[in-house]
């Protein structure tokens, strides 16, 4: 899971990719005989992805770890499914003094698509289904929502050059600003794509850290064909309040002809 940040502390708060424990149980009270017992939280496959098995947190029955089918079977023991069902024995009776509560975690990554926008809310079901008597039809007992809300940093990039107006042989400075909105998580792992007009002649030497040398635009990789792209791989987490800066110069063309204009776009 992401450690908890601005934008990204609060309890059922997640951004995309990060990894959320889901904690379920039911109670059996004391001297109780449960028939057929299945406690299943059944994620929301669009949103959430399973990541790795689920844990029997307690008590400590030994349970074994299975693949099941659908509906699953109740045997003579308690059974673990790998997608996270606690299958109960078909007969299991707590015949202490005490209630007894059954607790699984399931851990659920958040997919990146279109459905886990910023501030959706994503409401996970875990139930528990039982039978009133032994071999009789089982039946909801109880069911309860887990519900995370998505976050999602929002990047702003702005650009500006050093002159408006220009003739052959001037120079030109870049300034590339890349920054969060207040109250976004972090943005991880951010790189900008700078697509410089081909006439421009690029200062290798002047680009900032973090930019790698121009190469040629394909159409593929970010820039058109005909273009020089520069990658600006940011140095650290974008966080809101905290923009990060880069610059680079360019020398403009000596024959450039009157009127002529240069669009360099970037985008991050």
């Amino acid at each position: 899971s992401v450690p908890a940040e601005p934008g990204n502390a609060l309890p059922g708060q997640a951004t995309i990719g990060e990894v959320v424990t889901y904690a379920y149980s039911v109670t059996i009270p004391a001297n109780t005989s449960v028939f057929s017992g299945v406690l299943d939280d059944a994620l929301p496959a669009a949103q959430l992805e399973q990541v790795g098995a689920p844990t029997l947190v307690s008590p400590a029955i030994g349970a074994t770890t299975a693949a099941c089918p659908t509906p699953a079977v109740p045997g003579a023991d308690f059974v673990l499914c790998d997608d996270g069902r606690l299958v109960f024995p078909a007969t299991w009776s707590n015949n202490s003094a005490s209630p007894v509560t059954f607790t699984v975690h399931l851990l659920a990554r958040v997919r990146d698509v279109a459905a886990n926008a910023h501030g959706v809310r994503i409401d996970n079901i875990a139930t528990f289904v039982s039978a009133p008597v032994a071999g009789g039809s089982q039946q909801e007992q109880g069911r309860a929502t887990g519900r995370v809300t998505v976050v999602e940093p929002q990047p702003l990039l702005a650009k500006a050059a050093s002159v408006d107006v220009v003739k052959g042989g001037d120079i030109v400075t870049y300034t590339l600003t890349a920054a969060n909105t207040a109250g976004r998580p972090g943005l991880y792992d951010a790189v900008l794509s700078d697509c410089v007009p081909p006439e421009l002649i690029i200062d290798v030497a002047s680009l900032s850290p973090g930019i790698v040398p121009p190469v040629a635009g394909t159409g593929t990789n970010g820039c058109p064909v005909g273009t020089q792209l520069l990658l600006w791989t940011l140095p650290s987490v974008l966080q809101a309040g905290t923009p990060q800066i880069a610059t680079y110069q360019v020398q403009v063309p000596l024959d450039a002809p009157a009127g002529r204009v240069y669009p360099n776009t970037a985008v991050l």
